[in-house]
């Protein structure tokens, strides 16, 4: 606390008699009074003079320690600013949705494109069930915050039957699932050197 604590009371900063002292001589100053009077009795200059002394004291001690705290807060990493990643917790809400797709990243997604999804993010764990049609898919796993990992797993089940060394129309396979590469791979950076062309050449 600033100000505002008792004469006798433990409370930092400013006690009440301190800031009146100097609320008074402010009203004095402001009159143009020689003297500063409170109930009939003159302040000793002194007093007011101990008064302004606590209040540049206080000043001083605050501006300090903002700046070391602002100092010492811009050093410390947070998660909008860093690489770090909230810590595993089973507490984490995760949601999962399977969408039509030709197999590959999905940049924009469209309501008749999800086939099947898990509903609201549950806590720890979600799963659904879904009929599906030859093709490829795309399953996306999505937490409820950002910047969140934990060591999930993924269970995948599928109930095409296969029949090896039947050929035709029956011949199924089972269905399969892998990873999809991740954003960015493959591409190919190259930095080309700074061109310098003189004057009166083509």
């Amino acid at each position: 606390m600033l100000a505002g604590g008792g004469s006798g009371g433990t409370a930092g900063g400013i006690k009440v008699g301190t800031l009146a002292v100097l609320v008074m001589a402010v009203v004095a100053e402001a009159r143009g009074d020689t003297d500063t009077d409170v109930m009939g009795r003159r302040l000793a200059p002194q007093v007011i003079r101990q008064a302004l002394a606590v209040l540049a004291l206080t000043i001083a001690v605050v501006v300090i320690a903002s700046t070391v705290v602002l100092r010492v807060a811009d050093d410390i990493p947070t998660s909008s600013t860093s690489n770090q990643t909230t810590p595993p917790s089973p507490e984490i809400h995760v949601k999962a949705l399977l969408a039509a797709s030709s197999g590959t990243c999905i940049t924009r997604l469209r309501p008749h494109d999800t086939v099947g999804h898990s509903g609201s993010y549950r806590r720890s764990a979600c799963a659904f069930e879904v009929s599906l049609r030859r093709g490829s898919y795309t399953l996306i796993c999505s937490t409820f915050d950002e910047q969140q990992y934990a060591k999930f797993t993924l269970d995948f089940y599928s109930g095409i039957p296969q029949y090896p060394g039947v050929q035709g129309p029956r011949r199924e396979t089972q269905a399969s699932i892998s990873a999809l590469p991740s954003e960015g791979a493959g591409r190919l950076g190259a930095r080309t050197p700074l061109l310098t062309f003189t004057a009166s050449v083509n």
